[in-house]
């Protein structure tokens, strides 16, 4: 009897040890499993994220390449509005005209201008003269060739003759009111002189204009700029504090290179587009942690992946362990 005892003793403990082994591969294989389960959600979570920012940069490059068009048609609107302006009057200042003859031009003058305020983009118009036309001094409309020193880059640039958009600056207008302003500059020489200037018409933007060119290219998150070469905002699109400089030195020096594109650093995204009409850029930025908030399926997704892994472990060790102890319930039986 001990002798039968001794060995089912051996024969249960070789089915034990057998059981023991089987679960002990059954458990590596799930770690296995479970690690390569792991390794793809690592791998789809990390394509996820990158398409999520693909999206995002994509959605926020296109929304700041049609701000940019918009701008820049606008601009071409009002160089051609000066341009065609100055070419209707040119022949009063082109002229060497008398001042009772000046009287009557300077009428003609203001009436044409007048016809050209709020026509586009243009906000005010200022016309600078020579000193020898008795309007030169009017300050309402026309001013002295001296007050181009006012003008950002002024006298140096604007005798060249041609275009010129000048960069955010403070005016006051005959009202005696100050404006911030963006100004498009057309310069034209005297045709027996071509050394001298004959007249600058100066077409100011009011920079208020662009709160709503930017509200409608950009959304609750977003922020766009319009700065000059150097990161320095020229316009934005909202009325809080005017901040100076928008981009560091490397940014912009990386944003001059591509001209249109965008940047991501580690916590935002830069979308920009190069104006045709001006050495300046449109510039959009928003936050990057917005981007793993966009497509809510994929998270759902990657949520579901781990929750079908999570419950399979658990039920694998959850009948595990019943069978564990249905083979010590079975083995005392026996043992009995």
């Amino acid at each position: 009897m001990n002798k039968e005892n001794i060995l089912a003793s051996r024969k249960d403990f070789r089915i034990s040890k057998g059981n023991h082994i089987l679960r002990v591969i059954l458990l590596l294989l799930l770690l296995i499993i479970l690690c390569l389960l792991t390794f793809l959600i690592l791998i789809y979570t990390e394509n996820s994220s990158k398409s999520m920012q693909q999206k995002l940069c994509h959605k926020i490059q296109v929304a700041t390449e049609q701000t940019c068009s918009n701008i820049d048609y606008r601009f071409e609107q009002v160089i051609e509005g000066a341009s065609s302006l100055l070419g209707t009057i040119y022949p009063y200042l082109n002229n060497d005209s008398d001042k009772a003859e000046q009287v009557e031009e300077y009428a003609e003058i203001c009436r044409t201008m007048n016809e050209y305020i709020d026509k586009h983009m243009i906000s005010f118009l200022r016309l600078y003269v020579p000193d020898t036309k008795i309007y030169a001094n009017q300050i309402s409309m026309s001013y002295s060739f001296y007050k181009l020193e006012d003008i950002p880059g002024g006298t140096e640039e604007l005798t060249k003759g041609g275009v010129f958009w000048q960069p955010t600056h403070s005016v006051k207008l005959g009202d005696g009111t100050f404006y911030d302003v963006l100004t498009c500059c057309v310069a034209v020489k005297r045709l027996s002189d071509y050394e001298e200037l004959a007249g600058v018409l100066c077409a100011d933007v009011d920079v208020r204009q662009f709160y709503e060119i930017f509200a409608s290219g950009t959304s609750d998150y977003e922020h766009m700029y319009l700065v000059d070469e150097n990161g320095t905002i020229l316009a934005k699109g909202d009325m809080d504090g005017q901040e100076q400089t928008l981009l560091s030195e490397d940014t912009m020096k990386q944003i001059k290179i591509k001209e249109n594109g965008y940047l991501i650093n580690s916590d935002s995204i830069y979308a920009f587009n190069k104006l045709q009409t001006a050495d300046w850029y449109v510039i959009s930025t928003d936050n990057l942690e917005r981007a793993y908030t966009m497509d809510v399926s994929v998270v759902r997704t990657i949520i579901m992946v781990w929750a079908a892994v999570f419950l399979i472990l658990l039920m694998v060790i959850v009948a595990m362990v019943y069978s564990t102890n249905l083979t010590k319930t079975v083995r005392g039986i026996n043992m009995a």
